[in-house]
C-alpha cells in the first residue's frame, strides 16, 4: 500500500510533461513531416464552423453528410463505370448497327 501511495504522490499527468521531439537529421527540413500544416486545418476547421452554423447543425453533422455525399457520388461512378465495361462489349455489334 505505502508503494502505491508513493507512486500516486510522485505522478505527473501525461499533459503536463513537456514531450521532446526528436532532433533534426542533418539535410532534412526541421518542417512538419506532415501534409498538411496547421494553418491549412485552421482554414478547414473554420470554413466547417462556417458552413455548420449556415445550416444551423453540429460541425460533426456537416462533416458526416460530406463524407456521405462523397461515397455514394464516387460509388455511383465506380458501379457505373463496372458495368459499362461488363455490358459495352457484349452489345457492341447491335451499338454499331444502331450507329450506322
Amino acid at each position: 500500500m505505502r508503494e502505491y501511495e508513493d507512486k500516486c504522490r510522485t505522478y505527473t499527468p501525461a499533459s503536463s510533461i513537456r514531450q521532446r521531439s526528436n532532433p533534426p537529421i542533418e539535410g532534412r527540413s526541421t518542417r512538419s513531416v506532415y501534409p498538411w500544416s496547421r494553418p491549412t486545418v485552421r482554414r478547414r476547421s473554420t470554413a466547417l464552423r462556417a458552413r455548420a452554423k449556415r445550416e444551423a447543425r453540429s460541425m460533426q453533422d456537416v462533416a458526416r453528410q460530406g463524407v456521405r455525399d462523397y461515397v455514394q457520388n464516387h460509388s455511383k461512378a465506380d458501379l457505373l463505370d463496372r458495368v459499362l465495361d461488363d455490358e459495352l462489349p457484349r452489345h457492341a455489334e447491335a451499338l454499331e448497327r444502331l450507329g450506322q
